[in-house]
């Protein structure tokens, strides 16, 4: 990656990446990611949010482009994408596309220890799991029907799209586990 002194976390991309679409407020780019569905995949609260605009700005990958007031209420402070921004932006999209990370998700640790569970136990468990899944994959679908109606491009939603078809792909697979742990086809240790 380029040069720079922050890394860059998966907060500070999606900021980054909606600068660059155009100068936008805080309040706009939470409410921009929630419509897009990125806030399944980012930790997106009002203190989180602010405080990566601030270090964004201190790093000079974001500037204060001026301000916005909207009838009554209180002036918004407007951000945009410096050209180093853009730069450790593309930098940072491209080396996570093309190289995958480590990451330590919790489930797959747990599926790899549920033999200590009973079979009835980790069927009703999974069987839990895919029903929030369903659940899951109710909401993206009905969110990327409203995004499309809306006109939103789909080149800004890759993210809730790849969501939902990992869903799909977890429910099949879980759906396909318990089915062989209730009807015995998987040999369980005792």
């Amino acid at each position: 990656m380029t040069g720079g002194t922050c890394a860059l976390s998966s907060l500070a991309i999606a900021v980054l990446a909606l600068l660059v679409e155009r100068p936008m407020h805080p309040y706009e780019m939470a409410s921009t990611l929630r419509e897009r569905g990125q806030d399944r995949l980012v930790k997106l609260t009002t203190g989180s949010l602010y405080r990566t605009v601030e270090r964004l700005v201190a790093d000079d990958l974001a500037r204060v482009e001026g301000a916005s007031r909207a009838g009554n209420r209180p002036e918004r402070t407007v951000y945009g994408v410096t050209r180093r921004g853009r730069c450790r932006l593309e930098d940072a999209v491209s080396f996570t596309v093309r190289e995958p990370g480590q990451e330590y998700p919790r489930f797959p640790v747990a599926l790899g220890e549920a033999h200590v569970l009973s079979p009835r136990r980790l069927t009703q468990d999974l069987d839990a799991r895919v029903s929030t899944l369903r659940e899951q994959e109710r909401e993206l679908s009905t969110g990327l029907a409203r995004a499309a109606a809306a006109g939103t491009p789909e080149a800004y939603l890759l993210a809730p799209h790849f969501l939902l078809h990992q869903r799909r792909t977890d429910i099949a697979w879980l759906t396909d586990l318990a089915a062989r742990l209730t009807s015995q086809e998987l040999p369980w240790p005792q």
